[in-house]
């Protein structure tokens, strides 16, 4: 795969009510050669709860859906040798 050494996450929301382990099969095609996973899959149907408001459940699935990246982004950089540069110092 082309993007199999690009800091690339794949997310899918199961917004349906099936049975999301059946989603499960594409998470092996998404998986880089050096073995890490670049797929994440997430049902609305675990996140949503009727007695919050609209924000609080977007929030959680925001919350939900982004919370690999930042590991994976950093297993990356590791694999690659990147180091990450100091921070931009604002006045």
């Amino acid at each position: 795969m082309a993007a199999s050494d690009a800091p690339l996450s794949i997310i899918i929301i199961g917004i349906g009510n099936g049975p999301a382990y059946r989603l499960e099969p594409i998470a092996s095609i998404f998986t880089n050669f050096s073995g890490n996973l670049l797929f994440q899959l997430i049902t609305i149907a675990d996140l949503i709860d009727a007695a919050d408001t609209l924000s609080e459940n977007r929030s959680r699935i925001a919350q939900k859906a982004l919370r690999a990246i930042p590991e994976q982004m950093t297993d990356f950089m590791h694999a690659a040798n990147i180091a990450a540069k100091p921070p931009i110092q604002v006045s």
